[in-house]
């Protein structure tokens, strides 16, 4: 699915009983883990491996198949907990039947350890579909935000970092759900000054929303 330089292929299968111990997983964890057939690490993408002059302020990103036993529920919660064991930015290719889909978080470091964020998820696609790093991804920063592009229906600013390019996006959907409530609420209201006041909150919305949806 994702096509990167071969000197990124790692390849190295991680056998489930081995990596529940290494995740040291609790009871909810294990009961996820049912869902899936395969683990492997399949690249690691780094300065030395992406033959880039700079590393950035993203390291490392660690690409991690998991074939599934189920397309209908996702293995959010062992996802979770190896993110929390691993140092490095992840992302995870679920695979099933011929379909794929991307995953991933953004992880920050914190005095308490590994904090990760939300799950966002592509589309499936096929297998056979090629996704492939742009020119301009001369980095490892540069690589994690543009496979971020494919999970991400928002397109990316340029010199948009992952972080920023998703909490931009989750402000985003925020800004639509509040669209949302306030049309509704403008439609449903029979008072004149409330139905005033309804639409002027719902045109500063849809004009942060117009701001913040701009390339």
């Amino acid at each position: 699915m994702i096509e990167l330089s071969s000197k990124t292929i790692v390849g190295r299968k991680l056998p489930l009983r081995e990596l529940m111990k290494t995740i040291k997983a609790d009871k909810a964890t294990k009961e996820d883990a049912k869902k899936v057939e395969s683990v492997v690490l399949t690249n690691v993408l780094s300065k030395d491996t992406l033959n880039a002059k700079n590393a950035g302020n993203v390291k490392e990103v660690f690409v991690v198949e998991v074939v599934l036993k189920d397309a209908k529920e996702l293995p959010k919660q062992f996802m979770t907990a190896m993110d929390r064991t691993i140092n490095m930015h992840t992302v995870f290719v679920l695979r099933h039947e011929g379909k794929s889909m991307l995953c991933a978080a953004i992880k920050e470091k914190g005095d308490k350890g590994i904090k990760v964020g939300k799950y966002h998820c592509s589309e499936w696609r096929d297998d056979e579909e090629r996704l492939e790093l742009p020119p301009d991804a001369i980095d490892v920063d540069g690589a994690y935000a543009a496979i971020w592009e494919w999970i991400l229906p928002l397109k990316r600013r340029q010199g948009e970092s992952a972080a920023e390019y998703v909490a931009r996006h989750e402000k985003v959907q925020m800004l639509n759900t509040d669209a949302k409530k306030l049309q509704r609420a403008v439609d449903a209201e029979v008072q004149p000054k409330l139905r005033f006041e309804y639409n002027a909150q719902l045109k500063a919305v849809l004009a942060e929303l117009e701001k913040e949806t701009k390339a």
